[in-house]
């Protein structure tokens, strides 16, 4: 069993997720903190984002999905927001790590602290499952006026929308 102090001690592991070895600091207290889990693996491994993205991820947690897609657009900007500040400092420190410079990680209560003036190509998350259908309401309603044009070349371009 460990002792208290090796509790205290912060966590570190790597990953390769979308095909980039990556290597996180993690702690206790913060989502999956030993490893990668299966649905940030799958959501990770499917991101397709254009070179130039302005991307957000909600809820970053320590940054897994944000540093992937800071990594698919190293001409873009990587927004991570959480409203934890234990997993925003994480989410910095992974982005510093791993020598991604195009990474900000601050703190936000959803959209609360996201400039205004921002448009996402892309909105990411890995929703936790007790977030509560208030605030995923609000997260969604957020998401979509804050990417309308995103959301909009989406579903535009989407096989659904086509018509034969």
């Amino acid at each position: 069993m460990a002792t208290i102090a090796e509790l205290k001690t912060g966590l570190k592991f790597e990953a390769r997720l979308h095909g980039h070895q990556l290597v996180f600091h993690s702690t206790w207290g913060v989502f999956s903190p030993k490893a990668i889990d299966e649905g940030t693996q799958l959501l990770a491994d499917r991101l397709d984002l254009p070179a130039t993205a302005t991307i957000l991820d909600l809820g970053c947690g320590y940054g897994p999905l944000g540093l992937v897609a800071a990594k698919l657009a190293p001409q873009g900007t990587a927004h991570l927001v959480d409203k934890d500040f234990i997993a925003v400092e994480l989410a910095a420190k992974n982005a510093q790590a791993n020598g991604l410079t195009n990474v900000k990680a601050y703190l936000s209560n959803g959209f609360s602290q996201v400039p205004a003036d921002t448009k996402f190509d892309a909105v990411i998350s890995n929703v936790p499952a007790k977030i509560g259908t208030e605030l995923l309401q609000i997260f969604l309603y957020d998401t979509v006026t804050t990417s309308s044009q995103a959301v909009k070349s989406q579903l535009s371009s989407s096989p659904a929308s086509k018509t034969t």
